[in-house]
């Protein structure tokens, strides 16, 4: 009876985080088509550089304690208040002097764009004001997701009124970009609010378990830089080598590519605090949460690739219109990626689940090295087709090969494999 509630509690949780990053997603993408419509290339460029600059400090910003507070709940969960009030505050006082420094980055760039410095300030200042999404891990770890979907989606609803306005109103590029931080203040604020009223955990700083968690989150923050140079490398490169207004060709076809995150997302969310449960109870469990998160990721991404790839042209006139149409091309090509890029974040409940964490420095810097190298080498002979050829192999080798390569995490790719080939993830529970 007793396991028979608790995979009852899973699938509902895992149903919630589907829903709630579904809504979300939607609508964000929704906008994100009506400001590439109503904006100028040159600005919509604009605003996906400066997510692209901030990323690279964002990544610094969470300590890497989203990868690790779950399983730290899983041993010790009546510590989850000092957890979450020692990961909340320490996040806020690092982000603080990475917002000025990205402001000082901007003003060397382009000391007489203002507008520009506008959007990064608004863009820079989130890195702040998220510091309270570590709340949502709790949640979910309590099986209670459907609390951070609502939260999110009236957070979302409030915010998308003022974007609206800003874009048909005013035509503001500022005023919608501002939008960014004060949906993410909104978010943090309902989040902490609700624990506390719930009357969880007490919260409590204790610098104790603050190095505990930095003690295993570290890899995780190597990482992250890593993951984050690699992944937004490409746009930085192009704004640089070619244009703004390439960068905003890109930055569709990453729109467009990406769009099927709401339900890999979901899934790898929901799954996470089971398997690092099963991981104390049931080695065999384990393995086939695993394995069943590995198949379904994929199966979903290829059936979604092969839907774009055959309708790029079509949905990029039908949702942005002819003056993107140049981006149909890298579209074809990068989309493929998908089905490999959310292998990473699998890979990496993996290594917390087994204690093998030091690898993920490893493969997260194999990422970037190759990365880097392949856009440089790609993106001046064939510009923004370079540069997602450039993705997509470096999804494909740091994700998926490398563990082959690297023998103590060849038992991971050997689960994947057992995911993809539908051997695993569909045998009775």
């Amino acid at each position: 009876m007793g396991e028979r509630r608790g995979k009852s509690k899973f699938k509902k949780n895992v149903t919630w985080v589907f829903i709630g990053n579904a809504f979300h997603a939607v609508l964000q993408f929704l906008l994100n088509v009506l400001a590439a419509r109503v904006l100028s290339k040159h600005d919509y460029g604009l605003i996906n550089y400066s997510i692209s600059l901030v990323a690279l400090f964002n990544s610094v910003s969470t300590l890497g304690f989203s990868g690790v507070i779950s399983k730290k709940f899983a041993e010790s969960e009546d510590l989850g208040g000092a957890f979450l009030l020692s990961a909340f505050l320490s996040r806020i006082v690092i982000s603080i002097p990475f917002t000025i420094t990205i402001m000082i980055i901007g003003f060397a760039h382009s000391p007489d764009d203002s507008n520009f410095h506008c959007i990064l300030l608004c863009q820079s200042l989130s890195l702040i004001f998220s510091a309270g999404d570590i709340f949502v891990y709790w949640f979910r770890y309590k099986y209670k997701a459907s609390t951070v979907a609502i939260t999110r989606l009236i957070a979302f609803g409030i915010m998308s009124i003022w974007r609206l306005i800003a874009l048909y109103l005013f035509e503001s590029t500022i005023l919608y970009t501002f939008c960014t931080v004060f949906e993410t203040a909104l978010l943090s604020c309902f989040l902490i609010f609700i624990y506390i009223k719930q009357k969880q955990p007490k919260l409590r700083f204790d610098f104790n378990l603050l190095k505990s968690m930095l003690g295993v989150s570290y890899p995780f923050i190597f990482s992250a830089i890593l993951a984050t140079v690699y992944g937004q490398t490409d746009k930085l490169m192009l704004e640089s080598m070619v244009s703004t207004e390439a960068v905003a060709y890109y930055s569709v076809s990453l729109t467009l590519a990406s769009a099927i995150s709401i339900l890999p997302s979901a899934l790898i969310e929901g799954f996470r605090p089971e398997i690092f449960v099963q991981k104390e109870n049931s080695e065999e469990n384990y393995r086939r949460r695993l394995a069943q998160l590995y198949g379904i990721v994929f199966w979903v991404c290829v059936m979604y690739c092969l839907f774009i790839t055959v309708f790029a042209k079509n949905i990029i006139l039908l949702l942005y219109g002819e003056k993107y149409l140049p981006a149909v091309g890298s579209l074809s090509l990068i989309v493929w990626y998908t089905s490999f890029s959310y292998f990473g974040a699998i890979n990496n409940i993996y290594m917390i689940a087994e204690k093998k964490t030091k690898w993920v420095q490893i493969t997260t810097l194999i990422g970037a090295l190759l990365n880097i190298s392949l856009n440089t080498l790609l993106i001046p002979h064939l510009g923004i087709y370079g540069a997602a050829l450039a993705s997509l192999i470096t999804q494909i080798v740091t994700n998926f090969f490398v563990l082959y390569l690297i023998k103590p995490l060849r038992d991971n790719f050997f689960i994947a494999i057992k995911g993809i080939s539908f051997f695993y993830w569909i045998r009775k529970q």
